[in-house]
């Protein structure tokens, strides 16, 4: 996975707010920049240092982290669930139950992160 991708999700993870990375060299760290946004208050750019010192792309938990919070992202948007409830409707004639409805999302986090990591 790309080191860029992967650490601009770490920094929004921890809520830094940032408009995004670069990394010059996946090997030599004083390439890579944080551009913070404009609100960044002096914690938070400390923040962000540390996390940047010990970050690690060939981690498999900040890759699955990753995923994760995509999966997450893309299961909650607006077309997504539009699509979801309009398909459960169509399908089965009634609204998901609360517990139906985690279950599909849950599934198609997974489905997600199986597809991403092929």
């Amino acid at each position: 996975m790309d080191t860029a991708r992967l650490l601009t999700a770490a920094l929004k993870r921890a809520n830094i707010p940032i408009e995004g990375v670069s990394i010059g060299s996946d090997g030599d760290r004083r390439t890579w920049r944080v551009d913070f946004a404009g609100v960044a208050t002096p914690q938070e750019r400390a923040a962000a240092a540390a996390i940047v010192a010990a970050f690690d792309a060939n981690s498999p938990q900040v890759v699955d982290a990753t995923r994760t919070g995509e999966a997450t992202e893309l299961a909650t948007s607006t077309t997504i669930r539009a699509f979801y409830l309009w398909w459960f409707r169509k399908t089965n004639k009634r609204d998901p139950t609360p517990e139906e409805h985690a279950a599909d999302r849950a599934d198609l986090i997974q489905a997600y992160k199986d597809i991403a990591s092929s």
